[in-house]
């Protein structure tokens, strides 16, 4: 836990925090980000282990959500963590360099971690909806929780 602290204290996570907002209040702008971040964790160079895969496609499921007007019950303290976790995943220099093969990418996907850790509340809330519309298509489309898993045209947001 003391490492978390470390890195969430570190100028990369700092600057990274300060950049979420002004990402949040452009969802267009947010939608690229999430395209990239998507792109990267589809890089055939990384690696994930599938149970810490969630820790990336989570927050983006969350996220694009937010931005399609979906799902708005998250705080937007939550929304600046998601957000600053997203962005720290693409720093290529963070607290640990991304241009060490698989150990650059743990500190990424520890913070992920870490930020799903502290929204354990606002993540199992969304889960449960996101369940919801994938189970009852009649109150959304069937094709909802689709649009939010898939990455969109740079720019755009899911249909």
């Amino acid at each position: 836990m003391a490492l978390f602290s470390i890195i969430t204290r570190h100028r990369s996570y700092a600057r990274a925090f300060s950049l979420a907002t002004p990402y949040l209040r452009n969802p267009r702008r947010l939608g690229v980000l999430l395209n990239k971040a998507q792109a990267k964790a589809e890089d055939g160079s990384y690696v994930y282990v599938n149970a810490l895969e969630n820790a990336l496609t989570l927050p983006l499921r969350m996220l694009r959500a937010f931005i399609s007007g979906e799902y708005r019950q998250l705080p937007w303290r939550s929304l600046t963590m998601l957000t600053a976790a997203v962005i720290y995943f693409l720093l290529p220099f963070d607290f640990i360099t991304d241009l060490l093969p698989l150990i650059g990418l743990m500190d990424d996907i520890g913070v992920l971690a870490w930020t799903l850790k502290q929204l354990k509340h606002d993540v199992d809330r969304f889960e449960a909806w996101e369940q919801s519309v994938a189970v009852a298509p009649e109150l959304g489309t069937s094709d909802t929780v689709q649009a939010l898993t898939t990455p969109t045209v740079a720019g755009t947001a899911p249909q």
